[in-house]
């Protein structure tokens, strides 16, 4: 997307000037006094104007009007407590109506030598070292640095004992094939090496490379095993760019890129990223003192920057600790609507120590390297402190995982009463929603959380295993997801629809569409105290696979799934032949089955009439629901349908996604990593290991 600006004069009669309304605008200046006739140029300026105006004045809203155009930031802007509104006032910095500012990290290149086709440029800020990136957009759109191979994957061969300096577990040898690497490489140390391991990445530096040994080192380490049959990419190779690409030599400064057919410099805008981090809304969390009522609405950030370090980057799951361009810590009913986030190396927007009662809603997160929105994670005992009370609402959340294909939709680590509702969370490569950050039975400070009418689709896209349209983890007493439309899930071996994750309890779930996913429309890999009520479970695409898991069978109820409409053409309704005595630890009871391509309904071994002889299955009948066109997503029921006899209640499909009307139908950026194979070459030979 290319940003135009709307001329602040256009927009001056739009908006009625008060004693409460400041300007701000891309062709003021930071001297003129904020008026509408005369606008401040930097929102740095007007919050430092806007805080002595407040201190001197009684309490009223105050709202800051910015004009379109791009806003370069030179540094992160900061608010503290001071910049926040007094009890009963709210402070908002908002679009003026129909403009688009943009508050941008980026620099644009400009000074382009073009020779033969190619466009270099030398950036003293890089030669110095005081600038490097790892994204560039041309006339909007993001650019690839040259990577191998060109299709497919690498696979590594071997492990290799680490380095001696390599304490605690790290791994950071590994052999590979002919020329999947080369010693010759230009600047071998800024060649990195993704490596995919099943739910997360390492991105590491090369450090060696044996050619005639097929041994490679990386810088730093990763905790990951680099093992025979690792997947991975190899980015930031010179001689291997071709036109759309762009190299970086930090070493000399220059930057090269390759157009593609029809790009003219004089008519082309370059933006690579400089801030790492855009915005930070600070209260004092030791102090408990608190940044309260503080809004943006209907401004975009784009271009935060992020980079390889040194030693390299793998985070263990979820990209957790990834940096946000905006990081808000101690804000009180704070609050972002109809915000962009677009074009950023890391995660768009965290909420983290101290945030409650803030509110995300009506924004757009696109084209990040990350994932869009987290909370949490602090695990503490002091409820100031804690993450509560927070709502993602009527968000798209779409195009992620452009670096760090690892990353979610919407992550949640500690926290509760946080609503993610009314989303609509696609185009990524892991899972869509994920909530709770423990594993096991342990205390937990969350609890009362809820995922209601998001529609998750189209991940992981058979790049990363083991995610889900939303995932949880740990106790969550009081919980809910209601009324998701999940579909399009798939992954290598595994992706789930409802993944209840080692320990998630206390969750009802009701009211959900799910289909199409690879392995598990509902999987509780262990836990307690969890209800799958009157949801649809439609056909899963794996035939080795169940559609329902009990990852763990105990002394207490586990999960009951009751009146539900269960519709499959393949695969195992279920993972094993679920006891039921001392202990129904998995219960089912009054569900309607169908098997759509003429099956008969069995459960692993047993007959329909075995399965209901030992306990299982009490109320429940093998019908056809009457679905109108499940072949093509369209789940309601015709008249008549059997599917009340089993106390199922229809519901609404279609309430699920966003409340806002979308700009545009969901569409699928190309591609940035390949489809995972079901047979790829030197994989472990693991002959024994069950695959669910």
């Amino acid at each position: 997307m290319r940003f135009v600006p709307l001329t602040f004069l256009l927009s001056l009669s739009i908006v009625a000037s008060n004693a409460r309304d400041f300007y701000v605008s891309t062709a003021g200046n930071d001297n003129n006094p904020g008026t509408q006739q005369q606008p401040w140029a930097t929102i740095g300026q007007a919050r430092d104007r806007v805080r002595e105006w407040n201190e001197a004045n009684d309490a009223e809203d105050i709202t800051v009007w910015l004009a379109g155009g791009d806003y370069a930031l030179t540094a992160t802007v900061v608010f503290g407590v001071e910049d926040g509104a007094k009890p009963d006032q709210t402070i908002t910095y908002a679009a003026l109506p129909g403009a688009q500012p943009v508050l941008s990290g980026g620099q644009r290149i400009t000074g382009w030598n073009v020779t033969d086709g190619r466009w270099t440029v030398t950036l003293p800020d890089v030669v110095s070292g005081d600038w490097d990136f790892a994204q560039l957009f041309v006339d909007g759109q993001r650019r690839a640095r040259p990577r191998l191979p060109r299709e497919g994957y690498a696979y590594m061969t071997g492990t290799a004992p680490s380095s001696p300096q390599h304490k605690g577990g790290l791994h950071d040898r590994f052999c590979f094939a002919g020329e999947d690497l080369k010693s010759s490489w230009t600047n071998l140390t800024d060649v990195e090496v993704l490596a995919f391991h099943e739910w997360s990445t390492s991105r590491l530096r090369l450090e060696d490379v044996n050619d005639e040994g097929g041994l490679a080192g990386v810088t730093g380490g990763s905790p990951h095993p680099l093992i025979r049959g690792t997947r991975y990419l190899v980015e930031n190779v010179k001689e291997a760019q071709l036109p759309g690409e762009w190299y970086l030599d930090r070493k000399t400064g220059e930057l090269t890129y390759l157009p593609l057919p029809g790009e003219a410099v004089e008519h082309t805008t370059v933006i690579a990223p400089r801030l790492g981090r855009l915005l930070e809304i600070k209260g004092d969390v030791s102090g408990k003192k608190w940044l309260q009522n503080l809004h943006f609405r209907g401004l975009t950030f784009a271009h935060s920057n992020w980079t390889t370090a040194p030693t390299g980057s793998c985070i263990a799951q979820a990209e957790s600790t990834l940096p946000a361009a905006l990081l808000a810590e101690g804000a009180r009913n704070c609050a972002f609507k109809e915000c962009v986030f677009t074009q950023m190396g890391g995660y768009g927007l965290e909420l983290g120590d101290g945030c409650q009662r803030d509110t995300i809603e009506s924004c757009e997160f696109t084209d990040l390297g990350g994932g869009g929105v987290k909370i949490g994670p602090t695990r503490t005992n002091d409820e100031d402190v804690l993450t509560s009370h927070n709502t993602v609402r009527d968000c798209l959340l779409a195009h992620m995982g452009r670096i760090h294909p690892g990353a979610v939709g919407v992550w949640v680590g500690f926290g509760h009463h946080i609503t993610v509702e009314h989303n609509e969370i696609y185009d990524l490569y892991y899972s869509g929603i994920s909530m709770g950050w423990t594993w096991g039975y342990g205390d937990t400070p969350n609890h009362d959380n809820a995922i209601n009418f998001n529609r998750v689709h189209d991940a992981p896209q058979m790049v990363l295993t083991d995610g889900a349209g939303i995932y949880t983890l740990g106790r969550q007493p009081g919980s809910v997801m209601r009324g998701n439309v999940l579909y399009n899930l798939e992954g290598l071996p595994w992706a789930v629809g409802m993944y209840l994750d080692e320990g998630s309890s206390g969750w009802t779930c009701e009211d959900n569409l799910v289909y199409q996913v690879t392995t598990h429309d509902f999987n509780v890999n262990y836990g307690r105290d969890n209800i799958a009520r009157n949801n649809i479970f439609g056909p899963i695409l794996d035939p080795g696979a169940p559609l329902m898991r009990c990852g763990r069978i105990e002394d207490f109820r586990s999960m009951t799934i009751e009146n539900n409409l269960i519709y499959f053409t393949v695969g195992d309704l279920v993972d094993e032949v679920w006891p039921t005595w001392p202990v129904k630890s998995c219960l089912l009871r009054n569900n309607l089955y169908w098997n759509a391509a003429g099956l008969p309904v069995k459960f692993r071994d047993k007959s329909w009439e075995q399965w209901q002889s030992s306990g299982q299955d009490e109320g429940s009948i093998i019908a056809d629901p009457l679905f109108v066109d499940a072949a093509n997503g369209d789940f309601r029921l015709k008249p008549n349908s059997p599917a009340m006899l089993i106390g199922f209640k229809p519901f609404d499909s279609s309430l699920a996604g966003r409340l806002s009307p979308p700009r545009e139908p969901a569409k699928l950026f190309p591609r940035l990593y390949p489809k995972n194979l079901w047979n790829p070459p030197y994989t472990l030979a693991l002959p024994d290991a069950p695959r669910y």
